[in-house]
């Protein structure tokens, strides 16, 4: 049943399978963060994300403490 709804659901798409993306690209660029001294733009590069969101993830964690 599930393997059917691959026909009537786009995954790319789909809010929780974004979301959920999302969530995994946050804590791997968390990660990076924490335990590395690279620098913004090689953490994007990495990551697969832009330089804004890697700064975006900086402040909150900043904000945090």
């Amino acid at each position: 049943m599930i393997h059917n709804m691959a026909k009537y659901i786009d995954a790319e798409n789909d809010y929780l399978y974004i979301r959920g993306k999302q969530e995994e690209q946050i804590k791997f660029v968390t990660s990076l963060l924490a335990k590395t001294d690279f620098d913004d733009e090689k953490i994007a590069n990495i990551a697969n994300v832009t330089i804004d969101f890697v700064k975006n993830i900086q402040e909150k964690q900043a904000n945090k403490t």
